[in-house]
């Protein structure tokens, strides 16, 4: 790193234990102003002088069977030090017993002589170092991911599986100073979800923001068509839509189109879409049978033998469209935010529909609350796969439709 540039080394240790209690003020982390200190949790003392001077740490660790890297710790930026290790203690408590043991047999292997303890696992100094290497880097140039620096990244020495932790202020701490206020619940879900879309703040991100990957692969997705189960073709959809008042197959076919379908031109969509994803699906639940329309063969695709059951039973003249956000089609590419976005696309959908219907003559009223039996009935998975939004359209007259 020093030979790439990015930085300079300081020794200021060994420090004599009297002059580093902790109990002056005289702090050497501070005299010599450093950019970053990279440290481990035995070093409380460097940690906390670091924290209070607002110099920023990147945290590392080892154990029997992992490699920790993360996450930042910095005042008034990510969480202390004291919720991390409350957070960590409740996430790996198991695992932490498992590899207690583990330690305990290492530790029986140690040198009589010397008392030092066996070597660590074979390549995992050289994974910590090349993770620590890669975050201290983006620090230095101050390039940073969206939830980087609040993130712990965990890698099985054995397995070389990786995951990802958030790590979150707990409610009332002292040193945190707010950033969480609910302990449990849904509430406490949504602050986390926030805390970690937070944009990195400029004076840690002037060199750009990465794109960040979920470690989740994107799910299958949901059944086109059951087998057997047949499909209805829609009529193309037209210019200019005829604003008659009437719920027809056309009128259905150029709503269903200039919501969630394509354009003629190739690669466009009628409705702007994250990454043209296309994240938003749309389901037809009428008295006559419940479909999910396929953009791509601009059809509808039965769900099932018999009509799903809707929130509130259509009037002959009327039918809901369920609006469902593809979560797991957008998280290849967006990481975590995928979640909000599908959200923003349903927004997008939902009022293109409206003007779309209005366009038609027809009225949309949207259906408040959430159906969870609805949603099983239509084989969706959240959080991969989730119902965002359920619309009532009603003509003046109806045709039979779909």
């Amino acid at each position: 790193m020093v030979a790439a540039g990015l930085g300079r080394r300081a020794d200021v240790f060994p420090v004599t234990p009297h002059r580093y209690s902790g109990e002056t003020e005289w702090n050497p982390l501070a005299a010599i102003g450093p950019q970053l200190v990279i440290a481990s949790d035995d070093s409380p003392r460097v940690i906390g002088d670091c924290w209070r001077s607002g110099i920023p740490v990147l945290r590392i660790g080892r154990s029997a069977g992992h490699v920790e890297v993360g996450p930042r710790l910095q005042r008034g930026l990510t969480a202390c030090a004291n919720c991390l290790s409350r957070g960590r203690a409740a996430a790996f408590t198991t695992e932490s017993r498992t590899e207690s043991r583990t330690d305990s047999r290492t530790d029986s292997r140690t040198d009589s002589r010397t008392g030092s303890r066996a070597a660590p696992a074979p390549g995992a100094d050289e994974l910590l170092s090349a993770m620590a290497v890669r975050e201290a880097s983006l620090i230095l140039r101050r390039v940073a991911t969206r939830s980087g620096h609040r993130v712990l990244h965990r890698v099985d020495i054995r397995t070389h599986h990786a995951t990802r932790f958030l790590v979150t202020p707990y409610p009332g701490c002292p040193e945190c100073g707010g950033g969480i206020r609910h302990r449990d619940g849904n509430a406490a879900l949504v602050e986390a979800y926030e805390w970690q879309m937070e944009r990195p703040p400029p004076a840690i991100a002037a060199g750009g923001v990465l794109p960040e990957r979920n470690a989740c692969q994107a799910h299958g997705g949901v059944p086109r068509a059951g087998p057997g189960l047949p499909a209805v073709r829609l009529p193309p959809t037209p210019g200019v839509p005829s604003p008659t008042g009437t719920l027809s197959r056309q009128s259905v076919a150029g709503l269903l189109s200039r919501v969630a379908g394509r354009r003629s031109e190739p690669g466009r969509r009628w409705a702007p879409s994250g990454g043209n994803l296309g994240s938003v699906e749309l389901y037809v639940l009428s008295r006559r049978g419940s479909f999910r329309y396929d953009d791509e063969a601009h059809a509808l695709i039965a769900c099932g033998p018999t009509p799903i059951e809707a929130p509130i039973e259509p009037a002959p003249g009327a039918l809901h469209i369920v609006m469902v956000g593809r979560v797991d089609r957008l998280s290849p590419k967006y990481g975590p935010f995928a979640h909000r976005l599908a959200h923003l696309d349903a927004g997008c959908a939902a009022t293109q529909l409206v003007a779309i219907a209005r366009a038609y003559g027809l009225d949309v009223t949207f259906v408040g609350g959430r159906d969870d039996r609805l949603s099983a009935a239509l084989g969706l998975r959240p959080p991969a796969v989730v119902m965002t939004a359920i619309a009532l359209v009603q003509g003046k007259e109806h045709e039979t439709c779909p």
